[in-house]
Parts: C-alpha cells; structure tokens; sequence
C-alpha cells in the first residue's frame, strides 16, 4: 500500500469514527472584528513549513479552508478555483487552501485536481477551528492594508 493510500485509509477511518461518535467539539464561530489574524506555520503540498502570513505580505490574501480530499464539493470547488483563479489574482488577492490533510494527501490532490495556488496541511485542525467559521462559511478574505487588524469572511459558493 502507498503512502496516500495508507494516509487515505487513516484519514477515512478517522471520519467514520467521527461521525459515528457525533459532535464533539465547539465549531467556533472564527475570529471576531477587529481580532488579530493568527500566524501559524503549517506544512504546505510539499512538506515545506510556512506562515500564514506569508500570504499576506505583499497583498491579501483569501485562504480557503477545505474540510477533506474525499468529498464532490471539494471537486466542485477546484473546477471553480480553477475556473476563477486569474480573476482572484487581478483583484489583487493571493489565493491559499488550508485542508485538513498531510503534505503527502495534498500533493496528491493538488496534482488530481490541477490546483493552481499552494494547499497547506492542517491534519490536526490547529486552523480550521480558530479562523474558519463552524456556520458553513469557508474562506477568509485577509486584507493586505489592515495587514492582523480585522477579517472579513467571505461565503464560498
């Protein structure tokens, strides 16, 4: 068996755990007005460590949280991402996923899915909880002027 391979029957395992277990943790509701951007450093698709605010040093940044690799939205997402991706890019926007995998998921997704932008690996949903809202909200759109000082969220599809 393949690393992905090994890492996808963990991950779906812990999934099927989950879920079967219910709810166990507070969904958060992501950072309030005015609140500082965290700036954690995650893995990205290549192993590499990076900060988040990276992404936002020399323009904003959107960061899109992705829950998992295995779903039809997350597909329904990159053909959007792709289809969009030069129009965020002339808006001014640096465009980033964080999903909750490990490098080794992510490169392959990223690979499968033709994702143009890095993907960063939250496998232990250091990020998810903190910035991204548990109310269906997805992306968080990190204003370049005001730099840590306020996040608007922006609703994904």
């Amino acid at each position: 068996m393949t690393l992905v391979a090994e890492l996808m029957a963990a991950a779906e395992t812990r999934w099927l755990d989950g879920w079967t277990a219910g709810p166990a943790e507070d969904q958060g509701s992501g950072l309030p007005a005015g609140a500082k951007a965290p700036d954690l450093a995650l893995a990205d698709h290549t192993g590499q460590e990076r900060l988040l605010s990276e992404f936002w040093a020399g323009q904003s940044a959107l960061l899109m949280f992705w829950r998992h690799f295995g779903c039809g939205c997350g597909v329904a997402r990159a053909e959007r991402l792709r289809a969009e991706y030069q129009d965020y890019l002339d808006a001014g926007l640096n465009p980033v996923i964080v999903a909750q995998g490990e490098p080794a998921r992510a490169a392959a997704y990223r690979a499968e899915h033709g994702l143009p932008c890095p993907v960063l690996c939250d496998p232990d949903h250091v990020a998810h909880p903190g910035v991204a809202s548990g109310s269906g909200r997805s992306s968080a759109y990190f204003p370049r002027r005001r730099r840590f000082s306020g996040v608007t969220r922006v609703r994904s599809g």
